[in-house]
């Protein structure tokens, strides 16, 4: 399962992430992947993409948002596609993430709840979908 978010903030501006497109039209054409419109903060992907592929497109997308953000209105498409291929993998296989909290969901738990990550470090959380690591 996808672990693409339905919304990303970039330099401070909300995004709404749009998944499973019929399809993604940027001009005239349709033949598209993905796309991103910082003017309305969104970021459409097609469906029927496979789960690494949709990951893939989704950092391409992120390197376009945080490109306009950053004030940069031309894009080189060739070094956004390679950007985003080399985020992709680095974010994936080192599993980072630099949030305060990591938001998990407990159905139906009450009580308090310990995970043991293979890192050393536990994870306490009340049932509710935000913990904290101890």
């Amino acid at each position: 399962m996808s672990k693409i978010p339905n919304s990303v903030k970039v330099a401070g501006v909300d995004y709404q992430v749009v998944r499973n497109k019929e399809y993604v039209q940027i001009g005239s054409d349709k033949n598209y992947r993905g796309m991103c419109d910082s003017n309305l903060g969104v970021i459409e992907l097609v469906a029927g993409l496979g789960e690494s592929v949709e990951e893939q497109v989704f950092a391409h997308e992120l390197v376009h948002v945080m490109l306009d953000q950053a004030g940069y209105d031309e894009h080189d498409e060739d070094m956004v596609n390679r950007l985003g291929i080399v985020l992709h993998q680095v974010l994936k296989d080192n599993q980072l993430y630099f949030g305060e909290n990591e938001k998990l969901f407990w159905p139906d738990f009450s009580g308090i709840h310990e995970i043991h990550r293979a890192e050393g470090q536990k994870f306490v959380t009340d049932g509710s979908i935000v913990g904290k690591e101890e």
